[in-house]
């Protein structure tokens, strides 16, 4: 399933393509209406951002590559970092 990030103020939210409409329409009318919350839902979390007139708001579907699929089919989730796993530590040699 596709994905958004929306950008409002300088900070990126994820909406499902589900919910992408919603949103739009829940901006639309906060700005119309003076300001107000919107209900961002991803992955089943839900958050509430205020948005208001002149805030910058940008919707842009995120693309997704074969390797994300390739990778979820072996396993991995898209959250998890591919590679060698690091140490926070092992700069101090502990």
């Amino acid at each position: 399933m596709a994905s958004y990030l929306v950008n409002i103020a300088g900070r990126r939210f994820v909406a499902d393509e589900d919910d992408i409409d919603r949103v739009r329409e829940q901006i639309l009318s906060a700005v119309r209406s003076g300001g107000g919350f919107i209900t961002l839902t991803s992955a089943g979390a839900q958050i509430e951002v205020l948005v208001r007139p002149g805030a910058p708001v940008s919707i842009e579907k995120r693309p997704e590559p074969e390797q994300d699929e390739e990778l979820t089919a072996a396993g991995a989730s898209t959250m998890e970092s591919v590679g060698p796993p690091t140490d926070e530590f092992d700069e101090w040699g502990i």
